[in-house]
C-alpha cells in the first residue's frame, strides 16, 4: 500500500495508530495527515473509526502522510475527502492507514488484526462510508 513510506514501530502495550486529518478551506487540497501512536482504551482517547470498502488493492492516490507521500485506494482517499474538516483537524482510526500495510508490516499487521474488534468498540463513533 505504501511506496517508500515507513511506519513508526509500535511501542506500547496495545499501542494502536490514529491519523489526525488536518482541515483545509478547499475542498481539492491535498489530503494531509499525522499519525501517532495511542493505548487502546485510554479513556483520554477519543478518535472515529472508519469503515469502508477497500476497492483495488493497490493505491494510486496520493496522500501526505507524516511529511511522506502514501499511496491509498481510491475509496480510502474519497473517504478522507468526505471527513476532512475546514477548520479544524478530525481524529480517526482507518486500517489502510493506522496499519502497516507493507510486506514488513506483517507481525503487526497480524497483532492489530486481533485488536479490530476493541478499536471498534473503544471508538467515540464508527464511520460507514458506503458509495461516493
Amino acid at each position: 500500500m505504501a511506496q517508500g513510506f515507513q511506519h513508526t514501530p509500535l511501542k506500547l502495550h496495545r499501542g494502536i495508530r490514529v491519523l489526525d486529518l488536518l482541515p483545509s478551506r478547499k475542498r481539492d487540497a491535498p489530503l494531509r495527515c499525522k499519525t501517532r501512536e495511542v493505548r487502546l482504551g485510554d479513556r483520554e482517547m477519543r478518535y472515529e473509526a472508519v469503515s469502508y470498502v477497500w476497492g483495488a488493492r493497490t493505491g494510486d492516490c496520493p496522500i501526505v502522510c507524516n511529511d511522506q507521500e502514501l499511496l491509498v485506494t481510491p475509496n480510502c482517499r474519497d473517504a478522507l475527502v468526505q471527513l476532512r474538516r475546514r477548520l479544524r483537524s478530525r481524529t480517526l482510526w482507518i486500517d489502510a492507514i493506522c496499519i502497516d500495510q507493507s510486506d514488513s508490516g506483517t507481525p503487526e499487521r497480524n497483532e492489530q488484526i486481533m485488536l479490530m474488534g476493541p478499536i471498534y468498540h473503544n471508538a467515540t463513533r464508527v464511520i460507514v462510508c458506503q458509495d461516493f
